[in-house]
């Protein structure tokens, strides 16, 4: 079931464990050379060649997810990291062609999936918003208020998280 495989590719080495999946046998890769910790941007560590955990395989998991999504891991296991390159993928390319925004996951693990990227890389207009008016503090007194105000989603997201 498992195999170990190391190869060389345009951003360092790449190694990985395969694993079944739904949608067929994927490879866990590290990409990279450099090692830098504290970063939070995608885009950034792959132009600097810094080394990470390649998740790129998450995205049609996101796409197919009619719901939201709640991601509930334990501290430095990539959440950051993840929503930063989920960003940059979906996003309309800002400064760059639609081509080069693809050609960055090329090589990635989502390539695997035939039509993926040409049909969802850069696709999506982003929304950001900066806590530059305390607003994230905001979002959480109007979650707050609204788990108050609706038990059973309380109770659900605590049977979740209890799971975990």
């Amino acid at each position: 079931m498992a195999s170990t495989q190391s190869q060389s590719s345009s951003q360092g080495s790449t190694r990985g464990r395969s694993a079944d999946s739904n949608r067929g046998t994927l490879e866990a890769r590290v990409t990279g050379s450099k090692i830098e910790t504290g970063l939070s941007s995608w885009p950034e560590c792959i132009k600097e060649n810094y080394l990470l955990v390649d998740k790129s395989f998450i995205l049609p998991e996101v796409v197919d997810n009619k719901g939201p999504i709640l991601l509930t891991r334990p501290c430095r296991s990539g959440k950051t990291m993840f929503l930063s390159m989920a960003e940059d993928f979906f996003e309309v390319p800002r400064g760059e062609t639609l081509e080069d925004k693809q050609a960055r996951y090329r090589d990635m693990m989502v390539s695997a999936i035939p039509g993926f990227i040409d049909e969802h890389c850069g696709r999506y207009p982003g929304v950001w918003f900066p806590d530059e008016a305390g607003f994230h503090d905001k979002l959480s007194d109007i979650l707050d208020n609204l788990l108050r105000h609706f038990p059973e989603i309380q109770a659900e997201i605590g049977k979740e998280v209890d799971e975990e």
